[in-house]
């Protein structure tokens, strides 16, 4: 449940518990008032033990109504991360069934630049084919067919956007011990926030580069964009509401809700900026190890 959503439901909840409480000072203290005459003739132990138990069950309502709301603010969160997941899915199978097309309609007319006997125009037709941005394989991740889905459509968003995109991916995913859907989450803010870097610098210097790699403790994630981030940035960057674009059409809440995401999974996330390049590194251990066991993240580097 999104912070903000958590503050309603409690103000309300205490809102809601305070009125009882004011009502029934109010009516059996100030007004000295009791709404039955039956009750005015009990002893007053007896009616403490009755306005204790009007209070006590007041608070159990409010704390049932509270967590009834939290529950359904949780699934309403769930729903919207899998939505979107689901989403990603489907774009690739578009992309899939388009690349596809696309591949037959290049072979098709090779064909007929040789059947016409004309193969300096096939060749010629084929090193501009090749020249074009191919997503293949290596975003093929063993273990995490969501991410792999993620990368491919991040791959053609760059080459539309004219960003480099490099690839280096080191291992499987099958026993990262987050769930899918969260690590997209993840994983896709971050390159959302590298791309949104790299688009104010010149296409020659528009570079953004994704290592996943692991070792015998874990798994890490390392999204690298060309640029600078200043002192001042970097202390707020996982900031909730800070965001380093003068454009106030973004919330700040991108690095904000990954860096919630990786802690609740007991992982880690650290910013560095070095050699003209700022460097995201995510790391999870792997399933049923401890965070103690796992050491340093940049033990991973080694």
């Amino acid at each position: 449940m999104s912070r903000p959503r958590g503050k309603k439901v409690l103000l309300l909840s205490v809102a809601l518990f305070a009125i009882v409480l004011v009502q029934t000072w109010w009516i059996t203290i100030v007004l000295n008032v009791l709404p039955y005459k039956k009750l005015s003739s009990l002893p007053l132990q007896t009616m403490g033990l009755i306005s204790y138990g009007v209070i006590v069950s007041a608070v159990i309502a409010v704390g049932f109504i509270t967590k009834q709301m939290i529950d359904l603010a949780q699934k309403e969160s769930q729903y919207e991360v899998q939505a979107e997941y689901i989403n990603t899915l489907d774009d690739l199978f578009t992309s899939v069934r388009a690349q596809r097309h696309d591949l037959v309609n290049h072979l098709q007319t090779l064909s007929g630049f040789i059947q016409l006997g004309d193969p300096s125009a096939a060749q010629e037709y084929l090193q501009e084919l090749l020249g074009e941005t191919l997503f293949t394989p290596e975003v093929i991740i063993q273990g995490a067919p969501g991410l792999s889905a993620l990368l491919y459509i991040k791959q053609g968003k760059a080459a539309a956007d004219s960003i480099e995109f490099r690839l280096n991916i080191s291992g499987e995913l099958t026993d990262i011990n987050v769930p899918p859907y969260e690590l997209n989450r993840i994983i896709g803010n971050i390159i959302n926030n590298a791309f949104d870097h790299v688009q104010a610098l010149d296409v020659d210097q528009r570079l953004v580069q994704v290592d996943i790699v692991q070792n015998e403790t874990g798994h890490c994630f390392r999204i690298a964009n060309s640029g600078t981030l200043n002192q001042e940035s970097r202390a707020h960057i996982f900031d909730r509401g800070f965001s380093t674009k003068e454009d106030n059409q973004h919330s700040g809440l991108g690095l904000f809700i990954v860096k919630s995401l990786v802690q609740k999974h007991n992982g880690s996330i650290v910013v560095d900026n070095s050699d003209d390049m700022v460097t995201f590194t995510v790391f999870f251990p792997r399933k049923n190890t401890t965070f103690k066991q796992v050491g340093t993240v940049l033990d991973l580097h080694k």
